[in-house]
């Protein structure tokens, strides 16, 4: 999750295309947060996005 103006947000991977999704947060428990809306299960989300990265920039998906 980033903050950008003044928004929660997170990157998520669409057809090797990036977009920006602002989501509700929960409480957070210790380091980790809740989030409420803005994500559905099975959404790839990019983990530690660089801060040149921008919504409708082209990606290719690294599998861990």
């Amino acid at each position: 999750v980033v903050k950008k103006n003044g928004r929660d947000i997170v990157y998520v991977v669409q057809s090797n295309k990036v977009a920006e999704s602002a989501v509700r947060l929960g409480p957070a428990m210790g380091d980790m947060l809740e989030v409420l809306e803005g994500v559905q299960a099975g959404d790839r989300i990019i983990l530690n996005p660089p801060a040149t990265l921008r919504s409708g920039s082209r990606i290719k998906v690294a599998e861990r």
